[in-house]
């Protein structure tokens, strides 16, 4: 009774990579398989999309940080959530349009030419 449970496993050969991977490829054909590309294509718009709109809305609120009410009193530049939003929203409600602006912050820019010129001395 044993060797009639048994005989016909050990008489199977074993698989073959090749027939692995034929096995892999009709079982995603069959499963409509998805490698999440169209799921990345979306997220890169959308993160592309952000992007693009970061340089059309005005520089105070680009080039700011988004803090706590704490910091937001102490400090330049530095606004609240809510105060960023409010400002951004108030922004298109006065016909603020899309301006694309790619200028460097002066402070910044002097920065720079500060650390420049001290390195080529």
């Amino acid at each position: 009774n044993r060797k009639d449970c048994c005989s016909s496993s050990l008489k199977t050969p074993p698989p073959t990579t090749t027939s692995l991977q034929n096995q892999n490829n009709n079982d995603n054909e069959s499963l409509d398989y998805d490698d999440g590309r169209s799921n990345g294509l979306v997220l890169l718009g959308v993160i592309c999309a952000v992007a693009v709109w970061l340089f059309s809305i005005p520089t105070e609120f680009r080039r700011s940080s988004i803090c706590s009410k704490e910091d937001a009193a102490v400090y330049d530049n530095c606004y609240t959530w809510k105060q960023w939003t409010s400002g951004i929203s108030q922004y298109y409600q006065e016909g603020g349009g899309v301006q694309f602006d790619f200028s460097i912050d002066p402070k910044t820019q002097a920065k720079n030419a500060q650390k420049f010129s001290s390195s080529q001395q």
